[in-house]
């Protein structure tokens, strides 16, 4: 029994060295002006792990990191060799919230290393950011492997509140708002996911450049962890690769406050520029839609459709889902369509085309729908409903991408997973959706969102990437709770190169504040959040293009007044007009004209469900 007894110390003592040896193995990378830090290297088991920090604070706790291969574990048990750095440091013209997005960073590239045999299991890339840190998995070799999963984890600060949606097929759900310590244990979510730490700001876990792998969710854990999750009905239990693999980064977003958050361009950083072939085909522009208000298109009103998107100086119009079955006069749907895609060139007005994902997925099937289109006179193409989010599906929003730009066309992703930065690798796709839109606040579905919604969705599913909203929904009937004033709040706050609006063209017309609808741009060269947004509460912000600067305001479920400080304004003086949450009910509004500096505060007063909007132009 002693000489048991011995050995059980002795391996515990051998233990305890050999895990205090891992930890002091651990290396501190750092952004380029220190502000974050990752952590990385292997923990007290000696497993690969990694934490974020900012400022010193923890954005977040020590998580695993790791990746199952062929039945092996890559990861378990190793130390970390000696890392290479390089910088990068670039600018580039992005079509979004602002011009000019800013990749400044310092990626290190380390070994990862067995302990059982010394042999270099797979290299760990880690880019830190000065709003964020970032790793991928790279593994050696070639031919074919299996995937099996990841022990890829994010931990959230303790006291933190998170935010995320369950939907990982179409990502078009509510949110739960939860504490870091009270996850439903076990449940599946979709990244991203929004994180905010008392006393030290926010951060988003999510991934980026999604090429070649399956789409990845988390499972809810203990002490607000979440670990990397297979969701895809075909891939859940991994998936087959070939060639070289090269993960998508692991990414943890960190800003001090919401206007860094909103701003952070981290996602597209971390994928690579256009190729030639890519370049000069996004157009970004206003569109009119007629499914939301009035489903399926018939033939016979698509000249007064486009006519009164002519009327609005809008760019495009969308022929939505039946163009197909359109038959006048006996002509073949595509005779109709060439027909209404002439008579818009005629006023100035292009046209994108509605098509099923499934009719395109074969490549033949694809390019000879693309050709087609293009010969039209079409410039843009909305698939919807890919049917899976594994790897063969991955794969196919980077082909049909491609296969577009080839073509010349524009895509707007509809029914689709959630974009990772490749819009910046393909800028053609000007658009997606993957979220719940406006399409869930409509009464022939007897929809309603909740009221903190809008105010939730800047601060996750915005920051990953532009989203195909759908806002602007003047007609009394869809209001459903909403005052006409948070509509048009929306068309700020949900802004996207293809700003594809929800309405009738005419309800536009008519409405008061038409010149503020006509106005509204599709792309930003600046955006400001400012105070008193709270997530799920209020959101407001300002956006500038050019010379002029939009306002939106959405408010939650209370009533609630605030002042917005004018400070972002430059010199001189500035008119304001505005429109404002009437006494009167949610139908009305009450449009105001002023004159400020940017020394003054506006006062506003936004009912539940309420907003603001605001037109400012630099006096003459």
């Amino acid at each position: 029994m002693k000489y048991k007894s011995c050995l059980v110390i002795a391996a515990a003592i051998a233990a305890a060295q050999c895990a205090q040896g891992a930890v002091s193995e651990r290396k501190l990378f750092a952004s380029p002006n220190g502000s974050v830090a990752a952590n990385v290297g292997p923990d007290a088991t000696g497993a690969l792990s990694w934490r974020v920090t900012l400022d010193g604070k923890s954005m977040m706790e020590e998580s695993r990191l790791g990746i199952n291969v062929d039945g092996i574990e890559l990861g378990g048990n190793v130390r970390i060799g000696k890392a290479k750095s390089r910088r990068i440091r670039e600018k580039y013209e992005f079509n979004g919230n602002h011009r000019t997005a800013v990749n400044n960073c310092i990626e290190y590239t380390v070994p990862v290393i067995s302990r059982t045999d010394g042999a270099e299991q797979m290299k760990l890339a880690v880019r830190v950011f000065d709003d964020g840190a970032a790793v991928r998995y790279i593994l050696p070799g070639a031919g074919a492997r299996r995937i099996d999963s990841e022990a890829t984890e994010w931990t959230a600060p303790k006291g933190s509140k998170v935010w995320y949606q369950p939907n990982t097929y179409c990502y078009e759900d509510e949110f739960d708002s939860k504490a870091a310590d009270n996850l439903d244990t076990g449940r599946v979510v979709a990244l991203p996911i929004t994180v905010k730490i008392p006393g030290v700001g926010y951060a988003l876990y999510t991934e980026a450049n999604l090429v070649n792998y399956t789409d990845l969710a988390v499972k809810c854990g203990s002490d607000g962890k979440f670990r990397a999750a297979f969701a895809s009905n075909e891939d859940k239990n991994g998936f087959e690769q070939s060639g070289d693999c090269v993960t998508p980064w692991r990414v943890v977003i960190a800003a001090r406050d919401l206007n860094a958050f909103f701003n952070s361009d981290v996602v597209k950083n971390l994928c690579p520029p256009a190729p030639r072939e890519a370049e000069g085909i996004a157009k970004p522009g206003r569109a009119v839609w007629h499914w939301l208000p009035d489903g399926s298109p018939k033939f016979a009103e698509q000249r007064t459709w486009i006519d009164r998107t002519s009327a609005l100086g809008y760019e495009y119009y969308l022929v939505d889902d039946g163009w197909s079955g359109w038959n006048e006069g006996g002509r073949s749907a595509l005779d109709c369509l060439r027909e209404v895609v002439g008579y818009a060139k005629s006023k100035g007005v292009s046209i994108f085309v509605w098509k099923h994902s499934a009719e395109i997925f074969d490549r033949g099937r694809r390019r000879e729908f693309f050709a087609l289109m293009k010969s039209l006179g079409v410039v843009g193409v909305k698939p919807d409903f890919p049917s899976d989010t594994g790897i063969k599906w991955v794969n196919w929003y980077e082909d049909t991408l491609r296969d577009a730009a080839e073509f010349g066309l524009m895509v707007n992703f509809h029914g689709a997973i959630k974009p990772t930065g490749r819009e910046r690798t393909w800028p053609n796709e000007i658009a997606r959706e993957a979220i719940r839109g406006h399409e869930w606040h409509i009464t022939r579905y007897n929809r309603v969102l909740p009221a903190c919604h809008d105010c939730i969705l800047p601060f996750n599913r915005l920051i990953q990437g532009h989203a195909d909203y759908t806002p602007i929904v003047l007609n009394e009937r869809e209001l459903v709770g909403y005052t006409r004033v948070h509509e048009l709040a929306q068309g700020v706050v949900f802004s996207a190169p293809f700003f594809c609006t929800g309405d009738y063209p005419q309800n536009y017309l008519d409405s008061p504040a038409v010149d503020f609808i006509k106005a509204l741009p599709a792309v930003y060269d600046e955006t400001r959040v400012l105070e008193p947004t709270e997530i799920g509460e209020v959101v407001a912000i300002a956006k500038r293009a050019g010379d002029l600067w939009f306002i939106g305001a959405e408010n939650g479920e209370k009533e609630r007044a605030f002042d917005l400080k004018l400070d972002f304004l430059g010199n001189g003086g500035w008119k304001v007009i505005s429109y404002s949450d009437s006494e009167k009910g949610p139908t009305e509004m009450t449009r105001d004209e002023r004159t400020v500096t940017s020394a003054d505060v506006l006062r506003v007063k936004c009912a539940a469900r309420g907003g603001f909007a605001a037109m400012v132009l630099p006096e003459d």
